[in-house]
């Protein structure tokens, strides 16, 4: 099918505050925990990793259909925490099921979380930071940050594509198409999901935890990025991508927080232009003056954005490059330029 390139701008307010959740009414049934009166909630254990044990929540409609959809979930929380079922995900995931999804939120190891800091003073009497990941000490530096950070991202990697596998393995007893699995993740598990649809097209090393052809059919990004020494290259094409971010964002930069011959994370805007750059196909969504918020508002205010992208581009095959900036009237902001350290000093 030809490509065609659709640029869209759009023009709205901007809702800068989140919208309280959805209650959801909790109690019990013998098929598992009932979150609603259609959607049931389901936990299990999919690996255990240096004796973590990592668990998943599958949420689903009480039937008997087969080949469904999945959406695979990573939360947010800066590779120092975060929960699978936090209460601002949940109407979402409801929301989805709904549609006919079996929606899989996961555990993974959020390694920063784990990073012993020690502040001690050097002979200059200045203070500085130490940072032990793994037993290793790392200076308080952008440089050394970025290494740290880089073993989180690649440990949650392993822990989405180990799930991914779970989840495939379960063909039959779930009623899924393994061929039809949606990676989503907010913030931290933006990331996640990018970087292992990132290294399964590069032909990393850790594509081998997925089986072999395996590829997820679309890609959802709530503030996302890549982590990379330069700015992304793809070997192969990817699946279909959807990206969503603030264009004031100060956790995960927008355009991308790098230093020269180290690299660093390049964010939604750089990512879009390096797939337009090899034509393939992807949506990206951008919002200016908003921060953060974007990785969790669209599941809320651009639901029907993301549906569209699963039924036409991921589903339907439609080969299109959509542009949508959603900004108020008359606003002439640009975006906001962020350094590594920016980012270090906001997650640090």
């Amino acid at each position: 099918m030809a490509k065609h390139r659709v640029w869209v701008h759009l023009v709205s307010n901007i809702c800068l505050i989140l919208a309280a959740g959805a209650c959801l009414v909790a109690c019990q049934s013998a098929g598992g925990e009932q979150v609603s009166h259609t959607v049931v909630k389901e936990s299990e254990t999919f690996a255990i990793h240096e004796g973590d044990t990592l668990r998943l929540d599958k949420y689903t409609l009480p039937a008997e259909a087969t080949e469904r959809p999945v959406l695979l979930f990573a939360f947010g929380g800066g590779f120092r925490g975060g929960d699978r079922a936090h209460a601002d995900y949940l109407p979402f995931f409801e929301r989805m099921a709904q549609q006919g999804y079996v929606v899989v939120s996961i555990d993974y190891r959020t390694l920063l979380g784990k990073a012993e800091t020690m502040i001690s003073k050097d002979t200059a009497g200045s203070s500085k930071t130490e940072v032990s990941a793994r037993g290793q000490s790392q200076t308080n530096t952008p440089q050394a940050f970025m290494g740290v950070l880089s073993q989180a991202i690649d440990t949650a990697v392993v822990d989405l594509m180990d799930a991914t596998s779970y989840v495939i393995r379960q063909k039959e007893r779930w009623g899924i198409d393994p061929s039809r699995i949606v990676t989503c993740g907010s913030s931290a598990g933006a990331i996640t999901v990018l970087q292992a649809e990132y290294y399964r097209t590069n032909g990393h090393p850790l594509r081998g935890r997925l089986p072999e052809g395996f590829r997820y059919a679309g890609v959802i990004s709530l503030a996302g990025a890549i982590a990379e020494r330069a700015i992304p290259q793809w070997r192969e094409a990817p699946s279909p991508i959807l990206l969503f971010h603030g264009e004031a964002d100060p956790i995960v930069p927008y355009v991308q927080a790098a230093i020269e011959g180290i690299g660093g994370l390049y964010g939604s805007s750089t990512v879009a232009r390096s797939l337009d750059e090899r034509g393939y196909p992807s949506s990206f969504y951008s919002v200016a003056n908003a921060g953060h918020e974007i990785a969790s508002l669209p599941m809320r205010n651009h639901f029907r954005i993301m549906m569209d992208f699963l039924e036409r581009q991921v589903f339907g095959k439609a080969s299109l490059s959509l542009r949508l900036r959603e900004a108020a009237p008359a606003d002439e902001s640009a975006p906001r330029a962020f350094t590594l350290q920016d980012y270090l000093q906001s997650n640090m």
